[in-house]
């Protein structure tokens, strides 16, 4: 048996997938089961192209039987009849043109009908189970399901050592009308079905047993975190590659199938089951499992429509699903199963508050009964948040040092999710925010900023739809960043065309430069910049807070941010760089016709503000330079050690000279000037957009506003400050 076959085998029995995920339980046929005789009958009539799919479930599965249902459903296979088992039910189906109906329900009555099996078909499928345990057990994906859904379920398809007997008692013990409900989706009419139903399963014996809807008793692992209604717990083994399985059950198909497009995970999956409905969610990385632990017991989606059956096979299941029954549960239960290494982790020292291993040594044999460490408890504990407000703003702070704000305000609504990195290693910040927002699937475009110290992704969306992206935002942020060869050179062209920022960078704060060109210099984008370290010492609360602007209600909206960043491990606080000694006088190489110029000025201290204060005097250095050539651009910003301003200029080679006379005449900036720069920041604040990524930034959502006393200092300090100037040439002719 192939290792794709196990794969297929296994998730099939235990998650119920062998055909697309059962989406809802309400019939889509909106009809009554039918009574032909014990047996129930639904059928639902489809334009197919005069082919017909029937299929017959049983009322029980592997948790009724563990190994003695899978080998049931497949000594039932053959040559036109599918099989599987389920951890209610067992399904056989067949398939084909209308015109063979009677042949089709004649297969299936005579598989309702099997009460044998012979020694030589058991051996074989002895051997064939032995073998697909062989592999499922070499197999992290599927053994992280294994635990996951046995302390969901309390059932394992592989579960014990079934003779020939005991697959035989299962099939008399609940093989029967009274126990079965035919589906007939297709080109089919009821009269047509009801009669050639009659005819093929008059003679069908009955079952030992009766149908019960009673909630199974499933036996609670040792460690669980909660209540009898609402587990939450991880369960761990030991093994060579990584594996992670969340198993959230809750008690509607629509909330689980909302919730499966909503986390948007690879290899999602949605099936019912008496007491509810799981979603089981895979991921491969150890750093993606508490960001998805957080969101799947967070998320909230309005409106948990599902979708319209695809097709022929949904349609059946949704209808088996009705006729199954679930009593429901009341809350919402949680159980990771984990796969990895135990001892030899690989991973650095920064994330070990996100490792959820054991350091037990215990021998194989109990590995299984593995249950979390203290920190597999605080994965699934709900979360600590501290909560606060200051005038406008309402503020959540996680254990591990994450922050969020929101304020309310009518209009738009924006979110930003940020991350300070200290201006260190810009190139990373910039590449690594392009990455994972080209990564999102959000209900409105993310897009990545980059500034002085941190980068965030920012989004604009509706008030009713905010929870939806904040949700994304956490999902893009916890991703890992992909291939990034695509962003990285896209990102080098940038820099190539206007490097001039990144020569004034350089000359001017050697050792910050990324405060003044956060986007990364060219000679940083032109080497391969791998994420995955940078990432894992970005991505920790110490550096992260998620604000919010919009018509919300504050204090809930900052405590629901605070609440998706509970994920993250402490960390390291960004610290910010020292400037360095500013070059004076530089010269670089440039394929431009005419000289590029920029000169850069800084001051140390500096009081709130003071970036306004800086970009004014950029904006006066740029109306007087600007008389001996084109001004290219002119910005001013801040760090944690001052303030600085910039100006770049373009002119023929024969007027440096005139440059380096107007530069000298700079001075602090006018009134005019400042009152202008001023004016445009209250405006900007006026953008949920902005306003968002300056509370995340900064905890307010307006620029602060410098005082009399600043002014004179800062551009003051510029003004005397002694400039450093990079000179572009073009190459002599």
């Amino acid at each position: 048996m192939s290792s794709r076959a196990v794969v297929t085998a296994l998730v099939g029995a235990l998650v119920a997938c062998g055909h697309a995920p059962t989406p809802s339980s309400r019939s889509p046929s909106g009809r009554a089961a039918l009574a032909v005789g014990e047996l129930s009958v639904v059928v639902v009539p489809t334009a197919s192209e005069g082919l017909v799919r029937a299929s017959l479930w049983i009322d029980a599965g592997t948790r009724d039987g563990g190994a003695a249902a899978t080998l049931a459903a497949w000594a039932l296979r053959r040559d036109g009849l599918e099989a599987r088992a389920t951890p209610d039910a067992l399904e056989l189906s067949v398939r084909g043109e209308a015109g063979e109906l009677d042949a089709m329900l004649r297969a299936l009555a005579e598989a309702l009908s099997t009460r044998a099996l012979e020694p030589s078909s058991h051996a074989a499928l002895r051997a064939q189970l032995d073998d697909a345990r062989r592999r499922a057990a070499a197999h992290p994906t599927l053994r992280a399901d294994a635990l996951a859904l046995r302390a969901t379920l309390g059932t394992d398809p592989f579960t014990g050592d079934p003779s020939r007997e005991d697959v035989e008692a299962f099939f008399a013990t609940h093989f029967g009308p009274s126990r079965a409900l035919l589906v007939v989706v297709g080109d089919a009419s009821e009269r047509e079905v009801e009669r050639s139903a009659a005819a093929a399963f008059r003679r069908a014996p009955a079952a030992r047993s009766t149908r019960s809807h009673a909630m199974r008793s499933v036996a609670r692992p040792e460690g669980l975190v909660g209540d009898a209604e609402a587990w939450a717990a991880v369960l761990q083994e030991e093994g060579t590659r990584f594996a992670a399985t969340v198993a959230l059950t809750v008690a509607e198909v629509d909330e689980a199938w909302a919730i499966a497009r909503a986390l948007r995970v690879g290899g999602s999956t949605v099936f019912p089951h008496r007491e509810g409905v799981t979603v089981l969610s895979r991921v491969d990385s150890p750093a993606a499992v508490p960001a998805l632990v957080t969101r799947a017991r967070l998320l909230e989606v309005p409106g948990r429509r599902p979708p319209e059956p695809s097709g022929i096979d949904a349609v059946a299941e949704r209808t088996a699903l009705e006729w199954l029954g679930r009593t429901g549960i009341p809350r919402r239960r949680l159980v990771v199963g984990w796969v990895g290494p135990r001892s030899n982790d690989t991973r650095s020292n920064d994330t070990r508050s996100n490792d959820t291993r054991s350091n037990d040594t215990r021998s194989n044999d109990t590995r299984s009964n593995d249950t979390r460490s203290n920190d597999q408890a605080r994965l699934v504990e709900r979360p600590q948040i501290r909560r606060g407000s200051a005038g406008e703003v309402a503020h959540a702070t996680t254990a591990g040092g994450a922050r969020a704000f929101a304020t309310r305000r009518d209009g738009a609504t924006a979110l930003a999710l940020r991350f300070r990195t200290g201006g260190v290693e810009p190139a990373r910040a910039q590449l690594l925010a392009a990455a994972l927002a080209s990564r999102c699937d959000a209900p409105a475009p993310v897009v990545p900023h980059v500034d002085e110290d941190g980068f965030a992704l920012v989004v604009r969306t509706s008030d009713e739809r905010w929870r939806e992206a904040a949700d994304a935002l956490v999902r893009c942020a916890s991703a890992e960043p992909g291939r990034t060869e695509g962003p990285r050179l896209r990102l080098l062209a940038e820099r190539r065309a206007t490097p001039e920022r990144g020569w004034i960078a350089r000359a001017l704060a050697p050792g910050a430069h990324g405060v003044i060109e956060p986007r990364g210099t060219e000679g940083e984008l032109s080497g391969p910049l791998p994420l995955a370290r940078f990432a894992e010492e970005t991505r920790v609360g110490a550096r992260a807070s998620f604000a919010i602007v919009g018509p919300v209600d504050a204090g809930e909206a900052a405590e629901h941010l605070a609440l998706l960043l509970s994920w993250l491990p402490p960390g390291d606080p960004a610290s910010a760089p020292r400037w360095g000694e500013p070059l004076p006088l530089g010269g670089r190489d440039w394929r431009g016709e005419r000289a590029r110029v920029v000169v850069g000025w800084r001051v140390e201290g500096g009081e709130v503000g003071r970036e306004l204060v800086a970009r004014a005097f950029a904006a006066e250095s740029a109306a007087i330079l600007g008389r001996v050539g084109d001004v290219l651009w002119h910005d001013g910003g801040r760090s944690e050690r001052g303030a600085w301003a910039a100006v770049a200029v373009e002119l023929p080679v024969d007027r440096l000279d005139a440059f380096d006379a107007a530069r000298r005449a700079v001075r602090p900036p006018s009134p005019a000037v400042l009152g202008r720069v001023l004016d445009e920041a209250r405006w900007a604040s006026s953008d949920p957009l902005v306003a968002a990524l300056r509370l995340a930034r900064d905890g307010s959502p307006r620029a602060p506003l410098p005082s009399a006393e600043g002014i004179e200092a800062i551009g003051s300090g510029l003004a005397r400050a002694e400039p450093a100037i990079v000179i572009g040439r073009p190459p002599r002719r």
